[in-house]
């Protein structure tokens, strides 16, 4: 097994290592009659997974500028990316990987922006998708200029009240990228009126804390009006995380390791949060059976662009292995304070 094949491996059994600590951290909440450590604890969770998406924008971010970067050295290439790879390979940039993974932040951020009908849907069930378009770098470049305006709304503390008009101006910037990557969403004939309205993963998520929290004796403001960093209700560990969501100046290879370790964990955090759901007569909510299923979808596929980006060699592998180290430190440390929540409230 060479060093990059360990590597994978090493990540397989770190996704492993994080879905039993969930397990057994949200076992213990569960258990417990502390309603305010369970609550900042829940909260705390629900932001951290409400936020992912600001990471899913700025990895998107990062791969258009490293298209734009790498074609700029061979301006006189020019045209369609597809028939460039030999001389881009040279700078260590494989293009029809990176737009792969682009194509794929994409699809996921889209999914978390659902019409009501495709809520528990897979990419192909919900899109048309067209895996062998060409894209030229004037059209990546585009597609940096709107990925960019969707970040910056992704990445907003606005985001998390799930504004309408936010709402629709990052859903259709993002169909604007897609109509250029050639994929045009499927609404079947059997959908009605309600199956047309767009169910933003942000709104079930705050109607399953709002109903949990008013069950259980009382609500916390999850984002109150000064934000993330100044809540008192949200675990310190948990603002860290939300805010290298956020960050838009780390390593591309550290975006797109987060995004897939993340992203491969999520069920076990919504299987944890079911455990708490079901002492309120809640474990069938809306967010938590949409997100069992299609966390198991972008799970999938941000493993298989994870190994496809480690196996191009472009991050030496020593990095890897220090940011997979950073993201479990991280993560360890989130799961460490929900437990004490509990004990010290």
């Amino acid at each position: 097994m060479n060093a990059t094949e360990k590597f994978l491996e090493k990540f397989n059994n770190a996704i492993i290592d994080i879905r039993m600590l969930a397990a057994d951290t949200f076992s213990l909440l569960a258990r417990q009659l502390t309603v305010g450590g369970i609550t900042k604890a829940v909260d705390s969770a629900a932001s951290t997974h409400a936020t992912l998406g600001g990471n899913l924008a700025t990895a998107a971010g990062g791969i258009a500028k490293a298209v734009d970067s790498a074609a700029s050295t061979h301006a006189t290439l020019g045209g369609n990316l597809a028939a460039t790879a030999a001389a881009l390979t040279e700078t260590g940039f494989v293009e029809r990987e990176y737009i792969n993974h682009f194509r794929t932040l994409v699809l996921t951020m889209l999914g978390e922006l659902p019409r009501r009908g495709h809520l528990t849907s897979d990419f192909d069930e919900m899109f048309h998708i067209n895996y062998e378009k060409p894209v030229t770098r004037e059209q990546f470049r585009e597609m940096g200029e709107l990925i960019s305006k969707v970040k910056e709304d992704w990445t907003s503390d606005e985001f998390l009240k799930e504004p309408p008009e936010m709402i629709q101006r990052m859903r259709m910037n993002l169909l604007q990228i897609a109509e250029m990557l050639d994929i045009r969403e499927k609404i079947p004939t059997t959908f009605d009126e309600h199956d047309l309205e767009v169910a933003p993963h942000i709104a079930l998520l705050n109607d399953f804390t709002d109903q949990l929290f008013s069950k259980m004796g009382g609500r916390i403001p999850t984002y109150p009006r000064e934000g993330i960093e100044n809540n008192p209700n949200l675990l310190e560990s948990a603002k860290r995380i939300v805010r290298n969501h956020r960050d838009d100046h780390s390593p591309l290879a550290l975006k797109m390791l987060r995004t897939a370790f993340l992203e491969n964990t999520a069920q076990a955090r919504i299987q944890g949060l079911r455990i708490i759901a079901d002492n309120y007569g809640l474990g069938q909510h809306p967010y938590l059976t949409t997100h069992d299923i299609v966390e198991g979808y972008h799970g999938r596929d941000s493993l298989e662009e994870l190994r496809t980006f480690v196996l191009t060699g472009s991050t030496p592998i020593e990095k890897l292995e220090a940011y997979l180290g950073e993201i479990m430190e991280e993560v360890r440390a989130f799961y460490a304070s929900m437990s004490q929540s509990v004990q010290v409230s």
